[in-house]
């Protein structure tokens, strides 16, 4: 099996004897011909025709979803109606699979846990067509990081996986070792000390965001360094205070990010454990089917018991139920419709009152997002804005944490003397437990007294658009 993994726009090409590193240009090569890649491959002594390619946490979207026991089947229809109505640009856009998290699944409470992610169908096109058009199956897409975990002998409930190169580092929480969350950081390894902190506050805010069920605290943790960057180790066992043990390769693989991630597939996939995979991801049994051996055994039930008459009271029987069925599907399909109907009816309404103020909502948060202080000392989590139901004016409302509250209050103080542009309404300072950096929280709003108005309406709306 060959394993592709994708990082910082490189590809690291792998398999159980050797490891080869393509850059950009080998790729943009490969691409407009993609009998060089096959020559490239055998050149290097690759013999396989099954491709994996792990992609960066990137480029992947996601989520916990927690639902009602029921069948392997059951659930990957539920997964797939969940993701629909959370998909960004359309389900069709996009693709999506889903794994069964054990630590968060309850046959008492009768609810399981449910890790779903989707991509952009576009970027798993990009990133497979490629080895399609050199003659090689791709098997598999998956997220690279989540493979992590098959890489650990630790037995604790709860541990951190960080694997780091140059660049940055992929920081996973695995429960059970299976991986619940994760998560990419840049990183500056000139400042050891600042980077550890760093990769630590994200541990903790990735821990704070396990679903109830499966909240934990790492007791140990398991890290890939490489030995070009002295210190890091030390940096890292030093902030966060608990057992750590050291990855340092494994065969031809670099003690390094992308030779922990190649392993971690190869390792996944010699050991049978649940892999993502978004070309080939777990689907819902279609219902007919299940119908279709429903009435099959009953059909033959009574064949075997009814003389004429009962066959054509089965016959009946059939035609009855199919027509159930059908009414059953046309109802089901018109209960969406509604619901689009009432989604598209909102949108459109919101949409109007926008469009009739003018309002230029482009310039002006522009405008405001120029005001903001460094992104090192405070950060946004949360930037709407609309019109006030009172006065009809435009305001801006912001929530964020910060490094320090006089970063706040000066920023605030900005604002309060921008008295012909803004009416200032602060929520007030609170503490922020979560995160030993970004230990304020704030909320502020802001009335625009003298907002910059469009040549024209900025949007049209159709009758015909999709909410």
């Amino acid at each position: 099996m060959i394993v592709v993994v994708l990082q910082d726009q490189q590809w690291t090409v792998s398999d159980r004897t050797r490891t080869v590193h393509w850059s950009r240009s080998d790729i943009a090569t490969f691409v407009a011909d993609p009998a060089r890649l096959r020559a490239a491959l055998t050149q290097s002594g690759f013999r396989s025709r099954h491709v994996w390619v792990a992609l960066p946490r990137s480029a992947a979207v996601v989520r916990f979803l927690e639902l009602p026991t029921a069948s392997d089947s059951d659930i990957a229809g539920l997964v797939a109606l969940q993701l629909e109505s959370l998909a960004a640009g359309g389900a069709c856009e996009s693709l999506s699979d889903h794994v069964r998290l054990e630590a968060g699944s309850s046959s008492s409470s009768k609810r399981l846990t449910i890790q779903a992610a989707s991509v952009a169908k576009s970027l798993v096109e990009e990133a497979t067509s490629v080895w399609k058009n050199a003659g090689l199956r791709v098997a598999g897409v998956t997220v690279g990081p989540h493979t992590l975990t098959a890489l650990s002998d630790a037995k604790d409930h709860c541990q951190i996986m960080i694997a780091v190169d140059g660049n940055g580092a992929d920081v996973v929480i695995t429960v059970d070792r299976q991986a619940a969350a994760s998560q990419s950081v840049r990183c500056d390894w000139s400042d050891r000390r600042q980077t550890a902190r760093h990769i630590k506050s994200t541990a903790n805010r990735l821990c704070a965001s396990l679903p109830q069920g499966m909240l934990a605290l790492p007791t140990s943790a398991w890290v890939c360094v490489p030995d070009a960057i002295p210190g890091a180790i030390a940096a890292l066992q030093d902030e966060l205070q608990i057992p750590l043990h050291r990855w340092a390769g494994n065969g031809t693989a670099s003690a390094d990010r992308v030779g922990a991630i190649a392993s971690g597939v190869h390792r996944s996939l010699a050991t049978r454990q649940p892999l993502l995979n978004f070309v080939s991801p777990r689907r819902a049994t279609p219902s007919s089917a299940t119908l279709w051996r429903k009435y099959s055994r009953a059909a033959a039930a009574a064949a075997a018991l009814a003389a004429v008459g009962g066959a054509l009271w089965f016959d009946e029987h059939m035609n009855l139920a199919d027509q159930q069925q059908r009414r059953q599907t046309r109802l089901h399909e018109l209960k969406q419709l509604v619901n689009k109907g009432q989604h598209l009816v909102a949108t459109e309404s919101a949409l109007r009152e926008w469009s009739d103020r003018h309002v230029d909502w482009s310039r002006e948060l522009h405008q405001f997002g120029n005001r903001l202080p460094d992104s090192s000392q405070l950060v946004i989590s949360r930037l709407d804005c609309g019109l006030d139901r009172g006065s009809g004016l435009p305001v801006v409302r912001a929530a964020g944490i910060a490094r320090d509250p006089r970063v706040v209050l000066d920023w605030q103080n900005q604002l309060i003397e921008q008295v012909d542009k803004y009416e200032l309404h602060p929520h007030g300072l609170e503490p922020n437990a979560k995160d030993p950096l970004y230990f304020i929280r704030f909320e502020v709003e802001a009335t625009i007294n003298a907002p910059d108005i469009a040549d024209e309406p900025p949007l049209a709306v159709s009758s015909h658009s999709r909410p």
